[in-house]
C-alpha cells in the first residue's frame, strides 16, 4: 500500500447497536483492505476490477439487509437512506468505468470508499440506534 491508501480500522465507535449490521460493516472494512492489499495500488487492472466489484456486491447485500432492519423497525428515514446507498453504488459504478477507460481513478475510488463508509456509518447508520434504543448518534 502506498502512504496515500491507508486502511480501514474497525473500532467499536463504529457500533451501531444492531449486531448483524455491525458485522456487516465490520465485514466492509475487511472487504476494502483486501481490495487494497490485493491490488497493490492499481498494479493489477484485472484485479482492481474485480475488486471493485467484490466492494460492490458485497455492500449491496449489506444494503439490502440493513434496509429490512430499517423496515422492520418502521424507520422514519427509510428512503432518504435508500437514496444514499444507491448513490454510492451508482458511484463505483462510474469509477469502475471510468478505471476500465484507463482513467487514473484508483486512489480515487478508495478515498470515496473510506470516506463515504465512515460518514455514513458514523452519521446515517447511528440515527437507527437513536430511533431504535435511543442510543444517541
Amino acid at each position: 500500500m502506498s502512504n496515500t491508501v491507508e486502511p480501514l480500522v474497525w473500532d467499536k465507535r463504529y457500533a451501531i447497536g444492531v449486531e448483524r449490521i455491525d458485522r456487516e460493516h465490520e465485514s466492509l472494512f475487511e472487504n476494502y483492505n483486501l481490495f487494497v492489499q490485493s491490488t497493490h495500488n492499481a498494479g493489477d487492472a484485472t484485479a482492481v476490477k474485480f475488486g471493485i466489484d467484490l466492494l460492490s456486491n458485497y455492500a449491496a447485500n449489506h444494503f439490502a439487509n440493513e434496509e429490512s432492519v430499517m423496515r422492520a423497525a418502521n424507520f422514519p428515514e427509510l428512503r432518504p437512506h435508500i437514496q444514499e446507498h444507491e448513490r454510492f453504488l451508482a458511484e463505483l459504478s462510474k469509477m469502475k468505468q471510468a478505471f476500465s477507460a484507463g482513467e487514473p481513478v484508483y486512489e480515487t475510488i478508495c478515498r470515496f470508499y473510506r470516506t463515504w463508509l465512515i460518514n455514513h456509518i458514523t452519521i446515517n447508520d447511528k440515527k437507527l440506534s437513536t430511533f431504535v434504543y435511543g442510543l444517541g448518534g
